[in-house]
């Protein structure tokens, strides 16, 4: 389980490690939350610092403003743009391949 009470995932950039919580194979929510957790571990790419990549994704109104209600309600502002993102992609058919693409092109290591 997350190191974090009552969190359904959790990613730390220091380690690069990603929890999810045994809880969430019982909702149902287990892959919801562990792309979620690989959207802020490409964000925290390349030098642990997480920034937004930037994806413009297709979702509906109604996805949108549930978004919208989860950041505003329990997220701080710093940290908004990050989670709306990592929400929009979890919920996107291609998720699993955007994932790894940008993990690939954010954190591999410099060329010499």
């Amino acid at each position: 389980p997350p190191p974090i009470r009552r969190a359904y995932g959790m990613f730390h950039p220091a380690s690069r490690t990603i929890w999810v919580a045994p809880l969430t194979i019982e909702l149902g929510i287990a892959r919801h939350t562990l792309l979620h957790e690989a959207v802020h571990a490409a964000q925290s790419c390349p030098d642990g610092v997480m920034r937004p990549i930037g994806w413009r994704l297709p979702i509906s109104p109604m996805i949108e403003r549930e978004i919208s209600a989860i950041t505003l309600n329990n997220y701080g502002s710093s940290t908004r743009l990050l989670e709306r993102e990592a929400f929009a992609v979890q919920g996107q058919p291609n998720a699993v391949a955007m994932i790894l693409r940008a993990l690939e092109q954010r954190c591999r290591p410099a060329s010499r």
